[in-house]
């Protein structure tokens, strides 16, 4: 395996960080209702799912938890505007990221859902 770059390290970030900014399409039409167990359920799997299916290179499944316009957040990275974009976008962006590497395992712990 070859040493870990500059831009490996940016690309995880920038994963992680748009993971940490995304929203479920289904919650996107709710407003302060409680959620139910199972909206919470969806939420943790669809957050641990984006991961692990990015990780396998599944793009249609990570596609599936996306709304068709995505906002992302990365301001604490590189400071600017948050962004909304076409999720085919979001997706082939980071289809542009993850070839730098061997493999990646996004380790998602310690979901709370409020």
């Amino acid at each position: 395996m070859s040493p870990v770059t500059r831009r490996q390290v940016v690309a995880s970030a920038v994963f992680a960080a748009t993971l940490a900014a995304t929203s479920l399409p289904a919650l996107s039409k709710q407003s302060t209702a409680a959620l139910t167990i199972e909206d919470k359920t969806a939420i943790a799997e669809a957050v641990a799912g984006i991961g692990l299916y990015a990780d396998l290179r599944e793009w249609n499944r990570v596609r599936s938890y996306f709304a068709a316009r995505v906002t992302t957040d990365y301001t604490s990275l590189f400071g600017g505007e948050v962004a909304t974009s076409d999720r085919d976008a979001l997706i082939a962006q980071w289809q542009g990221l993850l070839p730098g590497f061997d493999a990646t395992q996004h380790l998602i712990t310690n979901i709370v859902v409020e």
